[in-house]
């Protein structure tokens, strides 16, 4: 969850100066999403003991944000 900078601020999600409420981080969300929904005993893709592909995507997702934020992080050392 997070909040925007100020209470006058029309910008909303798109404020650059949000704040984040809670120290729940994207990555973490993605991943948490991921393994419940490979939980959920009655998804079709559970029972059948297939991959669930939009778990699959999630976790790719969060993969990609950790490599791009030390690519950032590699690239902006001062």
């Amino acid at each position: 969850m997070q909040e925007c900078c100020n209470q006058d601020c029309d910008q909303g999600r798109t404020c650059p100066n949000r704040v984040a409420l809670t120290t729940d981080d994207i990555v973490d969300r993605l991943r948490k999403r991921a393994e419940i929904r490979r939980q959920i005993a009655t998804r079709k893709s559970v029972q059948e003991g297939k991959p669930d592909r939009i778990a699959d995507v999630l976790e790719e997702a969060a993969d990609m944000i950790v490599t791009l934020r030390w690519a950032i992080k590699l690239h902006t050392k001062d």
